[in-house]
């Protein structure tokens, strides 16, 4: 009787070790997995802001050429009904 009560007992403490051990694997995983999202998160909230800025310049490029394009036709003194005449645009 005593050794079926010491064996129950041995069980339950090996269970008990067990059951902190596998908490002790599940927080660890947790703590990596939430690390892994926030590298994620900054990655994407840096190629967000790449996308952006790229984006930007490429506005700004427009722009730039336009303005160009409309000094271009300042020095040349052609006005803008002039530049269809000969295209059938008018």
């Amino acid at each position: 009787m005593e050794e079926k009560k010491k064996m129950k007992e041995e069980r339950k403490m090996m269970e008990e070790e067990n059951r902190k051990e596998e908490k002790k694997k599940k927080k660890e995983a947790e703590k990596k997995n939430k690390k892994k999202r926030k590298e994620e998160e900054k990655r994407m909230e840096e190629k967000e802001e790449e996308d952006k800025r790229k984006e930007n310049e490429k506005k700004m490029e427009k722009e730039k050429k336009k303005k160009d394009v409309k000094k271009y036709y300042k020095k040349a003194k052609i006005y803008p009904c002039e530049r269809y005449i000969g295209k059938g645009l008018n």
